[in-house]
This record gives structure tokens, sequence and C-alpha cells, in this order.
């Protein structure tokens, strides 16, 4: 199913109903939403193919509340948007223009795919949200930079709440920039994990970077690459 004009969205689950598009669904125009469930705790929207939003800040996937399912890839300027108790499974891979995934609250994102944005960081997890991906995440430039401009975004910017899981490898994009940055004042709970099998930072940069106005990060970790699994992205006063 495709929908074209402004400020709408392709498909929406609502008082505990239950949506099942067996396609596609593309939004395309301004202010568009691919898919969104933001009612309902009992709420299930189910998309068998790709979610597709185009156009000035578009959003693929926007979960407040209840199951959002997609068998393919999600993409968008913004490709994924969660917050509240929003459960969010896609089969593919995430790609967005500004971001890939932004979870917060209590929800949850699982994707067996890849992670990655033009600009922006791949994912940003906060407070106690939980995301896991199977494939890799990959991180964007700064948006509206001039091309020499030698920073990066991280691919993963986490408050020590969250929880963020990676199978594969976190990467940044050409240039400089750490993989992972931690943000110790979004605490979340204070018992979010960070589990990532290898991390690769941009130029000088640490792997993974610990803003730490207040505490420590307790990880092990090296220079250019990290393998860190188990530890927890918490920071202490």
């Amino acid at each position: 199913m495709k929908v074209s004009r402004e400020d709408m969205v392709g498909a929406s689950a609502y008082e505990d109903s239950t949506v099942h598009v067996k396609g596609d669904v593309t939004a395309d125009g301004s202010y568009m939403t691919g898919v969104s469930v933001h009612d309902g705790d009992k709420s299930s929207l189910i998309v068998d193919g790709d979610v597709t939003a185009t156009g000035a800040n578009s959003v693929g996937i926007n979960g407040e509340t209840g199951t959002i399912k997609v068998g393919g890839d999600v993409s968008g300027r913004e490709a994924v948007i969660t917050k509240g108790k929003a459960d969010v499974t896609v089969g593919g891979s995430v790609s967005g223009t500004l971001v890939g995934i932004a979870a917060g609250g209590n929800a949850a994102v699982s994707v067996k795919g890849d992670v990655g944005t033009k600009t922006g960081a791949g994912m940003f997890a906060e407070e106690n949200a939980t995301v896991t991906v199977d494939g890799n995440v990959t991180g964007g430039t700064f948006y509206g930079v001039p091309e020499d401009y030698e920073d990066v975004y991280p691919a993963i910017i986490a408050g020590t709440g969250a929880t963020v899981i990676v199978k594969g490898t976190v990467s940044t994009a050409e240039g400089n920039g750490s993989a992972v940055a931690i943000r110790c004042w979004d605490i979340g709970n204070q018992k979010g994990t960070l589990v990532i099998d290898k991390a690769k930072a941009g130029g000088e940069a640490s792997a993974i970077f610990v803003d730490a106005e207040v505490g420590r990060f307790a990880g092990r970790y090296s220079e250019q690459s990290a393998g860190y699994r188990g530890g927890r992205a918490g920071c202490k006063e």
C-alpha cells in the first residue's frame, strides 16, 4: 500500500486493534510516517514486506506502545522512533537519513539485519530502552558541515540505563569519531548493559567514549577496536 500526501500515516493500529499488511507500506510526502502504534498496550501492527517513508521529516516506524513487526527493511529520514512500552521487531535492515534508531522509555527494538544512517548516529538508546541488532551498526557524518570537516558522529549514543546488544561490528563513517558514546548524565535506571563484539573508531578517536561528567565506565576497551561483552554501561558518582 502507498500513501502520498502530507502529515499522514501509511498504516496504524490503536485501541488494542490488530492490523496486518501482507505487502509493503510506502508513505511519500512531508511529515509522513510509514507505520505507527500509539494507543493500546495490546495493539499490534504487522507488515510482511518493507516500510519506506520518504520526504522531509519522514519517519519509518513510530511506536509508542503495543507491538510492531516488519518482515523486511525499514527506511526514513528517522527510520525507527520508539518510546513508552513499544515492542518493535524488524526482519531486515534499518536505514535512516538522520538517524537509524531512536529508542527511549521502556521500549524494545530488535533488528535482524544492519542499522545505519547518512548523517547523525546510527542508534540513540536512552532511558531504559533495549536495542538488539544482529548485524552491523554504522554512524554518519554531521549534518550541514563542510565537506572537509573531519569529525563524524558516533555510531551509537547510549545512556547508562539503556541495554544495547550488537552482534556485528559497530563503526563510524569515514572520519574522526568514536564508535560508541556513553552519556553518564542520561542515567535511566542505572542498570544498562553494553554488549558489542567489535567496535571500530574513526581516525584517532577511542572506540568507546564516555561523557564522564559524573563517575566512570567499568569496561575494557582498546583505542581503535573493542570487544566488550557482559559489562555494565554505567556511571557512578
